[in-house]
């Protein structure tokens, strides 16, 4: 039945659905492994990629790499002691994070692609 309700769902929320258990896992990643940095690291690797295989565009590898600047940008702020990491292991970041800033940008990206494919427009346009 399930399989039923799946069927009759737009293929846009469908992809909604995915952005959002892969912002789900991503975050779960982290909390669960951030005390080890490498397992952390491979497994947002991981998941990239399987992001990458399943939108399969040039586009989307660009968006991820616009993530790393906010990384460094993180680092800037923690030079300045505005926060901190419990394991940093790179710049006072976690090396990590360069990869979680790449996901999350590709969430936001392709998640804005579905809202849009639906119909859902900025007014100001």
């Amino acid at each position: 039945r399930m399989s039923a309700f799946f069927k009759l769902l737009k293929k846009e929320w469908k992809n909604i659905v995915f952005n959002l258990f892969f912002a789900i896992i991503n975050a779960l990643v982290v909390v669960i492994f951030f005390e080890n940095n490498y397992l952390t690291l491979i497994s947002l690797i991981i998941l990239s990629l399987i992001y990458f295989i399943t939108y399969r565009s040039s586009l989307i590898l660009a968006v991820f790499l616009c993530g790393f600047f906010a990384a460094f940008l993180e680092m800037f702020a923690i030079s300045y002691n505005v926060w901190s990491y419990a394991f940093p292991n790179f710049g006072n970041v976690p090396i990590w994070l360069f990869v979680l800033w790449g996901n999350t940008c590709m969430f936001f990206y392709r998640t804005a692609i579905e809202f849009e494919r639906l119909g859902i427009h900025d007014p100001s346009r």
